[in-house]
């Protein structure tokens, strides 16, 4: 239903030069936009948790609408995205073919439809800020899935003018750690960049600075921190920027069809439906049809819960690589949200695990027959289940094909408006005008956005006596994955960057923290004051003597 929206909405969606443009809808194909909106997605699917993030709620800083040579456009989020509906006009070619993780071999009912997603040439999609932007849409994306920050944070606000945060001290050309989770695996892969705080924090300069990982394993985190696997990692070093660098698939697989969870050979739906088989899709845990790629902790049994799509939580009591999800149970959306660490995911009708407290109100179609129609016939020829009616209604453009229940998603569309929470995200036509002008003002001086730290703290209550998240590592997750990295060799103040690019969705999610590197020397000179400032404890003989008197 949310990718119903999609191909009406991209003519509105801001061009990579950022040009104006006028929306004209008539009032029913609005209010059909209208509903689409109302709900919060969830879109936390991955962060930096060590070194801190600078961000608050470091989950929801990225960028939407990316391929692979263009400008991420701000907008556009739909299962199949086109280069049209994300305004990448001169995209490149893929140049990725050796770690690739979703629609590896395109044997999807699409093909090769995510051939410009942005892990296909890792690191040639430019993200709108180098440390995301909050909720990673612009404000002005006709269709948005904002999250509501607990701070005052503005959507749209650039990661790179958030004040400092925790600093984590590095020593030179020593050998770091960093560590990433995921709640929804979108495949792909990642980099750890730096850029110096001497220098302006643009995507060049990260892309000028990428660290190494030192060895070829990850190190997994499980069951609260209480156990350590190694597991072999896939490094992918050709046709990726910068030349010359390293970057590193995404280890967990998601199921093997497009929508990467509950895939079926017999679905009708392209998205569910699963890629032929092969010697690599053979059944493993709830991903019966297959995996997405072999993965070698699977087959060595290393890690047997690492895999899925709905990634919050792995493991559990049942073991054996099944994915625990306490949440699958429930089955529409109000039973599910009235869980606090679960959340329903609309595009999916899937109730999946999430962070405490992340789930939030969603529109309900999981008992509707209506999107689950294939074809034009079969939509307008349903029109009541026993004594349930129904008004199904058939949208078709040249992207989209899908069948909706009108009636309902009217009735939906008016318990939107009694939503306080769903009242700020629902577009109105005054409201498109307005956000057209801020989009206009917003790109027009975007150096001018947040340029006071204070005046920034002072209007978005932003807390700098704990400066972006102060949590230890993993504290907040399931498991976590760490990397041995090599840090810079000058000392000197950095901004550190987590770049996820990713493969079966047009997004870049980038999480910042701040980074001092020292000298050998300065870590030694400290070492030696700590131990002068050492009480002096006398040698065991003494207390030998002092007994014996």
């Amino acid at each position: 239903l949310v990718s119903l929206a999609f191909p009406l909405l991209f003519f509105g969606q801001v061009k990579k030069r950022r040009k104006k443009m006028r929306i004209l809808l008539p009032p029913s194909l609005l209010s059909l936009l209208l509903l689409v909106v109302v709900h919060d997605d969830v879109d936390g699917h991955g962060t930096m948790i060590d070194p801190s993030p600078r961000q608050p709620e470091s989950l929801y800083w990225y960028s939407v609408g990316c391929m692979i040579g263009c400008v991420c456009s701000g907008g556009g989020k739909e299962t199949y995205p086109s280069l049209e509906s994300v305004e990448c006009v001169d995209p490149i070619e893929p140049t990725n073919s050796d770690a690739l993780s979703w629609n590896v071999d395109s044997k999807s009912p699409r093909e090769d439809w995510n051939r410009y997603m942005p892990f296909r040439s890792p690191g040639s999609s430019v993200p709108l800020d180098a440390c995301g932007i909050a909720s990673g849409f612009l404000p002005t994306a006709a269709v948005q899935f904002a999250h509501e920050f607990s701070s005052s944070v503005e959507q749209g606000t650039k990661g790179t003018h958030l004040p400092p945060g925790t600093v984590t001290t590095w020593t030179a050309d020593s050998i770091v750690e960093a560590s990433f989770s995921l709640m929804v695996n979108h495949g792909g892969g990642y980099q750890y960049r730096v850029c110096p705080k001497s220098e302006e924090m643009t995507n060049d300069c990260f892309e000028q600075n990428p660290l190494s990982f030192e060895t070829d394993t990850h190190i997994v985190t499980t069951n609260q921190k209480t156990q350590t696997i190694e597991i072999p990692a896939t490094d992918v070093s050709s046709g990726v920027r910068p030349i010359g660098s390293t970057w590193r698939r995404i280890p967990l697989p998601g199921c093997n069809c497009d929508i990467g969870s509950n895939c079926d050979s017999l679905s009708a739906n392209d998205q569910r439906r699963s890629y032929a088989d092969d010697d690599s899709n053979t059944a493993y845990g709830h991903c019966t049809t297959g995996l997405q790629f072999r993965a070698p902790h699977l087959e060595q049994s290393l890690w047997p819960e690492g895999y899925g799509y709905y990634v919050a939580t792995l493991g559990g009591d049942d073991g054996g690589g099944k994915n625990n999800n306490r949440c699958s149970s429930y089955t529409n959306t109000t039973s599910c949200n009235e869980i606090d660490y679960c959340a329903w995911y609309v595009e999916t009708n899937v109730c999946y695990e999430t962070r405490k407290g992340e789930g939030k109100p969603a529109t309900d179609m999981s008992g509707n027959p209506c999107p689950k129609q294939p074809d034009k016939a079969s939509c307008l020829a349903t029109s009541s289940i026993g004594d349930t009616k129904y008004t199904c209604a058939w949208y078709e453009t040249a992207q989209k094909k899908v069948c909706y229940d009108k009636e309902q998603m009217e009735k939906n569309n008016n318990n939107a408006k009694e939503s306080n929470d769903s009242k700020r995200r629902y577009l109105q036509k005054e409201d498109q005008k307005t956000n057209l002008k801020d989009n206009n003002d917003y790109n027009k001086d975007t150096t001018t956005t947040n340029k006071d730290t204070n005046n920034y703290n002072k209007e978005t209550n932003y807390n700098t006596e704990n400066k972006g998240n102060t949590y230890t590592a993993g504290d907040d997750y399931n498991w976590y994955i760490t990397d041995k990295l090599r840090a810079p060799s000058v000392p000197g103040e950095y901004m550190l960057q987590w770049r996820w690019d990713n493969e079966q969705t047009p997004q870049i999610w980038t999480t910042c923290a701040d980074i001092e590197v020292v000298g050998a020397a300065e870590v030694k000179e400290a070492t030696s004051d700590a131990t002068s400032s050492n009480i002096l404890i006398p040698p065991l003989h003494f207390f030998f003597l002092a007994t014996a008197a």
